[in-house]
């Protein structure tokens, strides 16, 4: 929701406006405008390091806000190239930070651990039957090893004919899963478009780009990340060819 709304909060505080950039004047002193290709190649390597769906999606956000100012004022851009690198410090610090657990085993010792094993004394006359049967299999042990994977499609294959609440869950979250990466493939695409110069590529890239979205919002219209879509794909519309 934050990174939806980024672009009214600055414009309410006056960083930049919504027009497309005005070519200056004759005489009228040039302002270079900011690349973004650093803090895009930046992103790209976060993607392919990190497995967190919701930093995933943080970058891919902070990707569509690049591709929304390529054409803005260059004031707006300077502000917009400085508020990525922070986001895109905070991200690295979170995929580099490691979380310890603690096990509760401080005051056990070395010997304590390394102690024989204890074995219980069979009481005569007593049956070997457990006395509970095992838990049955798990239905959905398939979908969810396939999930696990990121095989999302297999895991909707698998998941066809299963009901209740554990089965519904899981299918919400293979459609994100699988929406989350054909929206990124798209959005590299982008990338690819932006590095070209005008002509057959760029168009091309732009073209299946732009197919890769229109399809999930076809097919896919019951994932929660329509509305990222939705806005990535106005942003593929908006290039030039």
């Amino acid at each position: 929701m934050f990174f939806r709304l980024l672009p009214l909060f600055l414009v309410a505080a006056g960083c930049f406006s919504v027009k497309t950039y005005r070519p200056p004047a004759p005489g009228e002193a040039v302002e270079a405008a900011v690349s973004f290709d650093a803090q895009e190649r930046r992103i790209a390597e976060l993607l392919a390091t990190t497995e967190d769906n919701d930093q995933r999606d943080r970058l891919l956000h902070l990707q569509d806000l690049l591709a929304a100012l390529r054409r803005a004022d260059p004031k707006a851009q300077r502000a917009v190239a400085a508020f990525v690198d922070r986001m895109l410090e905070v991200e690295a610090r979170g995929l580099n930070q490691t979380v310890g657990v603690d096990l509760g085993l401080g005051d056990i010792d070395e010997e304590t651990l390394s102690a024989p094993e204890t074995r219980m004394t069979p009481i005569p006359g007593a049956s070997a039957t457990p006395l509970s049967a095992p838990p049955p299999a798990d239905p959905l042990a398939d979908p969810k090893a396939a999930y696990e994977r990121g095989e999302w499609k297999e895991a909707l294959r698998l998941l066809e004919g299963k009901s209740g609440d554990a089965a519904v869950e899981l299918k919400k979250s293979a459609t994100d899963g699988y929406v989350r990466a054909e929206r990124e493939r798209a959005g590299h695409l982008v990338l690819t478009a932006r590095t070209a110069a005008a002509g057959p590529d760029r168009t091309r890239s732009l073209e299946e780009a732009q197919v890769i979205l229109e399809g999930l919002l076809r097919d896919w219209p019951e994932s929660t990340l329509t509305a990222d879509v939705k806005s990535s794909l106005e942003l593929v519309k908006s290039m030039p060819r």
